[in-house]
């Protein structure tokens, strides 16, 4: 019985280890990560309370869709050199808009 629930757990790891995620997926985490580091600096911008900050930075799984992954590391760079969220929001744009030349 301790051999087959062992071996039954290794091929239950190898069979994960195998799964390979879909480009759709790798985009979406990758638009995730630059959301939540957009997030991160509007908190330092904005007045944001503690009991809010999870929650805000947890929302990028859903908001992370409303742009591009270049349209989010456009607005992240705008921030990074102390543009407000709101006008690098603006300039870098959103998908259903484009963003102004």
């Amino acid at each position: 019985m301790k051999k087959t629930c062992v071996a039954a757990a290794l091929l239950a790891v190898l069979a994960a280890g195998c799964e390979q995620q879909s480009p759709e997926t790798v985009e979406a985490e990758k638009r995730i990560a630059a959301c939540q580091e957009v997030m991160k600096l509007y908190m330092t911008q904005a007045t944001v309370y503690e009991r809010d900050r999870k929650r805000l930075v947890g929302s990028c799984h859903i908001s992370q869709s409303k742009r591009t992954l270049e349209q989010w590391q456009c607005t992240l760079k705008e921030m990074q050199t102390g543009e407000k969220f709101k006008n690098s929001s603006d300039k870098c744009g959103a998908k259903d808009s484009t963003p102004p030349t």
